[in-house]
């Protein structure tokens, strides 16, 4: 007799947990591809509908716990309003065999839900970007539409009168008619502008992310920073990640990936770029150290560039808070063939200019009160600034530098007397990879949680269906709604808590609370009032 209830009870159920499952995840999907539809307004028909193919499972796992609570709630408050229980006591029959169903649909629940979370939604994410490798034109060219342009890292702003896309070559497209603007994001200033013959713009894959290359050919405008013209020069500018879609996040790792990352925080992408930050900085920060042991060794520095070369000499120099070498009271030496002149200077900074990723370093020498020497023939007075450069640093010193900096800047720890732009982006890597350990710690959190609630909620609804005789449909949803609300506010508010340095621990404890009190809740149930 228990187990004909049981199948009886398993039917009802599962059919009610098909429909209300199927509508749930009709609704939040529609509703999460309209609000992705309005944040990403450049997407093409075709990425709509994969986008919204994304949206179903990511759907499903959030309104399957709802759905199977709401078919508990609703076959068992069915069943006792029916009298049903109260016939199967009198029989001898312990309702605590006919929780069978709810415990069976609960598990399955449960496992459907973890197997969308970290498999099936991940998936689809990668072969989402695997799709735009091969659609990157159309997303290029519909942000070039658009008045501001196309941006390049924030700071590099792209123009461009038209783009054909260059069939031979896939993931590659070539923008002419160019015009850019660089900015300084701290200071909001333009750095540089003007315009390019061409740009060759071009899809890179790093792992499971994507990024943008592009090089600009036949440069003309101006260097603010430089104070020098630009006539056919060219300029790299990335990688940068791929906006909107593209972009690779933690939420989107399936778990092997999340464990991976765990163990290895210095391989993901946002920790990867910060580290590459850190070695360029520590890279101009060794030039400055190479550059002011050379001086000392004899107070003079000799520089070259192509036939002309620069002697610096001067009796005291310092380090200036950036890191940069000033030579006091200098004297520069300007040797050309068949020509020299000799300036005298209150004082000669050495600047980098470039040392990022993939660039070698340039010097920018800014001679600051600088006049002819009085052998010369020149009048003595307030001199100006005048600059050299940008000068190659010698290979000899770039190869000492290279050998210098370690992989392990990371984890090490700095001098006291460090340089500040040295000390920040230490900071900014130290920052980058504990925010990529605590959202990885989170999300495996926040999917186990989530996936756990299942076997909890249904057991509750199928309770307290009993207890209320919650036949009607209202009485069954306001049953499922109260418990999965605070189970899902308490889960959200604990992953937002956990991602903050100063709460992690504390989210992590809110985000199980409230399967806590729902846990509670299923012991009094099932011990006390259920008995009655």
């Amino acid at each position: 007799m228990p187990w004909t209830l049981q199948r009886y009870i398993l039917a009802e159920m599962l059919k009610t947990f098909l429909l209300a499952a199927l509508a749930l995840t009709a609704v939040v999907g529609l509703g999460v591809g309209i609000v992705n539809v309005v944040k990403l307004g450049e997407v093409t028909t075709r990425q709509l509908l994969l986008l919204m193919a994304l949206m179903l499972p990511l759907a499903a796992a959030l309104t399957l716990p709802v759905a199977a609570l709401f078919s508990a709630a609703a076959t068992y408050g069915r069943l006792s309003a029916d009298n049903e229980f109260v016939a199967c006591r009198s029989g001898g029959i312990n309702l605590h065999y006919l929780l069978l169903p709810a415990v069976v649909v609960s598990v399955l629940c449960a496992a459907v839900t973890f197997g969308l979370a970290n498999f099936v939604i991940p998936a689809m994410a990668q072969n989402l970007n695997r799709y735009l490798t091969g659609d990157f034109s159309t997303v290029i060219l519909r942000r070039l539409e658009r008045p501001q342009g196309f941006s390049l890292g924030g700071a590099f702003r792209v123009f461009c009168d038209r783009a054909p896309e260059v069939a031979s070559e896939p993931g590659l497209i070539v923008l002419q008619g160019v015009a850019f603007v660089e900015m300084d994001k701290e200071k909001s200033t333009w750095v540089r502008y003007g315009t390019a013959r061409e740009a060759r713009v071009q899809l890179v894959s790093e792992g499971d992310n994507l990024s943008i290359v592009a090089d600009l050919i036949g440069m003309c405008g101006y260097d603010r920073k430089d104070d020098r013209a630009l006539e056919g020069d060219q300029q790299r500018v990335g990688p940068v990640p791929l906006p909107g879609l593209g972009q690779l996040e933690v939420k989107f790792l399936n778990l092997q990936g999340l464990l991976h990352y765990y163990h290895q925080p210095q391989e993901w992408h946002k920790v990867r770029a910060a580290v590459a930050g850190l070695a360029a900085e520590a890279r101009r920060q060794a030039v400055y150290d190479s550059l002011e042991q050379e001086w000392s060794d004899g107070k003079e520095l000799l520089l070259e560039h192509g036939a002309v070369v620069y002697v610096l000499r001067s009796e005291s120099a310092a380090r200036q808070r950036d890191g940069s070498l000033e030579l006091h009271h200098a004297v520069a030496v300007e040797q050309r063939p068949g020509l020299e002149v000799t300036y005298v200077a209150d004082r000669a900074v050495l600047e980098l200019t470039r040392g990022g990723p993939g660039e070698e370093p340039a010097l920018q020498v800014g001679l600051h009160g600088a006049r002819l020497a009085e052998s010369t023939g020149a009048r003595a007075g307030t001199g100006e600034r005048k600059s050299f450069g940008p000068l190659a640093v010698p290979a000899t010193l770039l190869e000492a530098v290279d050998q210098g900096v370690t992989a392990g800047l990371l984890d090490g720890s700095l001098a006291e007397d460090a340089p500040e732009p040295l000390v920040r982006k230490h900071a900014q890597a130290l920052q980058a990879r504990a925010a990529a350990l605590r959202e990885i710690v989170a999300t495996l959190h926040e999917r186990a949680a989530f996936s756990s609630s299942a076997l909890l909620l249904v057991v509750l609804g199928a309770a307290l269906g009993i207890i209320f005789r919650g036949a009607h449909l209202l009485t069954a949803f306001a049953i499922s709604f109260v418990p999965s609300l605070v189970v899902f506010v308490a889960i959200a508010s604990g992953k937002q808590m956990a991602h903050n340095s100063a709460t992690p621990l504390l989210g992590l404890i809110v985000m199980w609370a409230g399967l806590g009190v729902v846990g509670v809740l299923d012991y009094l149930t099932l011990t006390r009032f259920l008995r009655r």
